[in-house]
Formats: structure tokens, C-alpha cells, sequence
């Protein structure tokens, strides 16, 4: 049985990249986005395939600059079938950031690091590739609030996915508007031990990589420039 299940994860995952080729490549094969974001309705303890899927597939999307909606002041909304098409994009967007959401707080440990990674990936490319037109420097900032809320549960240990979130901290601009957002959600007027656990992790996080940062060489802080590019 043992030697079956990672079989079956492979086809699993093999008919999911299927799917989201033919999607990316034609719209006529629009409903196998649909038919991937439904398949988070299924119980089960791994949703790793899925998660990747949905990263390639709005990866992609942000590069192609499919989900930019041309949005005239003063005017009546765009109705044509062009415009329906890239709103249902920007709908499924969410729809994906959702799920990833979700799936951090259930599943399998990997499965519940692979959806951090996920929703950190989806928001890196969305700060390269905003959903508005944009000219200047851009950080998506509620989707990182939208992160920090899942991992400050006030029921469940986030020690594993904050570990793996401090991959994402070693970004300057993750480092400070990642304390920016957290002093945001700070208050509560009877927070859970689990939920000060989180948020104390989670800010030590933030706080190590800032200290270090400020010790590094200065060929150290070019790279951390470099990295700072890739997520903006």
C-alpha cells in the first residue's frame, strides 16, 4: 500500500499539469481552472499537487499580465467578452489565495508548508506583476496580512509554517512591511496562549533577520538586494 500511494500522487499530479497546460495555452479549456480550484473540496490530508498547479497556473498569469483589468475613470464598466473573461480571471485569483489560505491551517505538516510557500510565491509575483497598472515600487501588503492572520491562530500551532516562513524574511521589503502588518494585528484584548506563542515566533522572525541584517558586509547586503528584486 505504501508503494501505491506515491503512484498515485505522481498520476495525480501528472493529470493536473495537464490540465493547467491546456488552460494556459487555450481558452477553450477555461473550465479546467474551475474543475482545479473545486478540487480543494476533497478531504484529504495532502494538497500539495494542487497548490503547486494553482502557483504555476497565476504565476503565469501576473507574467502575462492576463489578470490587469483596463479600468477607465468616469466610465461605465467594461461588458465585453474580454473583459468578463479577465474579471473571472481576478475572481479565481482570489479564489486560489483562499484555498492556499486555507490549507495552511489543515493537512499533512508538507502539505500545510507547501501552502505558505504557495501564498508567499503567489504574493512575491504579485508585488512583480501588480494586478494594476503600475510604474513604481509596489509590495502587495494585504496579501501578507492576510498570511500573518492565518499563522497568528488562536487555536492551532504555527511553529512549522512560520520556520519555513522565515525563508520569505530575508527580503527587506518582507522584513519591514512584515513588522509594519504585524504591529497592525497586535491587539487583542484576551489572546490565547497559542495565539501569543504564534505571534512571538513569528515576530522573532521578523526581528532576527532585521538585527542580522544590519551586522552583514556589504557584499552580504547586495545579495540582499538581489533578493529583494526577485520578490518586487
Amino acid at each position: 500500500m505504501a508503494a501505491v500511494q506515491p503512484n498515485l500522487s505522481k498520476m495525480i499530479s501528472a493529470q493536473l499539469r495537464n490540465k493547467a497546460n491546456e488552460f494556459l495555452n487555450s481558452r477553450k479549456h477555461a473550465n479546467n481552472l474551475a474543475d482545479i480550484l473545486q478540487m480543494f473540496e476533497a478531504e484529504t490530508d495532502n494538497y500539495t499537487p494542487l497548490l503547486l498547479t494553482v502557483e504555476v497556473i497565476f504565476t503565469e498569469l501576473l507574467r502575462r499580465g492576463d489578470l490587469i483589468e483596463g479600468i477607465v475613470p468616469l466610465k461605465p464598466a467594461d461588458r465585453s467578452p474580454e473583459a468578463e473573461y479577465t474579471r473571472w480571471l481576478r475572481e479565481c485569483f482570489e479564489a486560489a489565495q483562499t484555498r492556499a489560505l486555507e490549507c495552511i491551517r489543515r493537512g499533512r505538516t508538507s502539505s500545510r508548508l507547501q501552502a505558505l510557500v504557495t501564498a508567499c510565491k503567489l504574493m512575491q509575483a504579485e508585488g512583480k506583476h501588480p494586478l494594476e497598472t503600475s510604474n513604481g515600487y509596489y509590495f502587495p501588503s494585504l496579501r501578507l496580512k492576510n498570511i500573518f492572520s492565518v499563522l497568528l491562530d488562536s487555536e492551532i500551532s504555527m511553529s512549522a509554517p512560520i520556520a519555513r516562513f522565515q525563508e520569505f524574511t530575508e527580503y527587506r521589503d518582507v522584513q519591514q512591511y512584515g513588522l509594519k502588518v504585524l504591529s497592525t494585528l497586535a491587539y487583542r484584548k484576551s489572546p490565547t496562549s497559542v495565539y501569543m506563542q504564534n505571534y512571538l515566533e513569528l515576530l522573532d522572525k521578523l526581528l532576527v533577520c532585521e538585527i542580522a541584517t544590519e551586522t552583514k558586509t556589504k557584499g552580504k547586503e547586495r545579495d540582499n538586494e538581489e533578493k529583494e528584486e526577485k520578490l518586487l
